[in-house]
């Protein structure tokens, strides 16, 4: 069950920052409005704090049964991995072969502190 509770929280995050993502292309869209009307008035940057609030209240129940030195680790590898491939395709967000093998790296790395 913890290790659900994880891959939830990783999705969380993932979709947090995706949110955090279209906030600012948002915020970019609104050139004649001022900057506190760029957040106040933020669909997005609103859906992502609640996102971001979510993942923080299941981070600390998660917390509550398995070792920060396993959990975090796999939390910020994996949610780092989804989130690059959410920027690729939500946002058209290029990767190059470098950071295909680095995410990979990750991933296996993830995958070693799990065992």
């Amino acid at each position: 069950m913890p290790y659900f509770l994880i891959g939830l929280n990783i999705i969380f995050m993932s979709l947090g920052q995706i949110l955090f993502k279209q906030a600012a292309v948002f915020m970019n869209s609104k050139v004649s409005a001022t900057i506190i009307e760029k957040y106040l008035y933020n669909p997005w940057l609103l859906s992502a704090v609640i996102v971001y609030g979510l993942a923080t209240l299941l981070w600390v129940y998660i917390l509550m049964s398995v070792r920060l030195n396993i959990a975090y680790p796999i939390m910020i590898g994996l949610s780092y991995a989804l989130t690059l491939l959410g920027a690729y395709y939500f946002f058209s967000e290029s990767i190059s072969t470098l950071g295909i093998i680095g995410t990979v790296f990750i991933v296996v790395g993830v995958v070693f502190v799990a065992l």
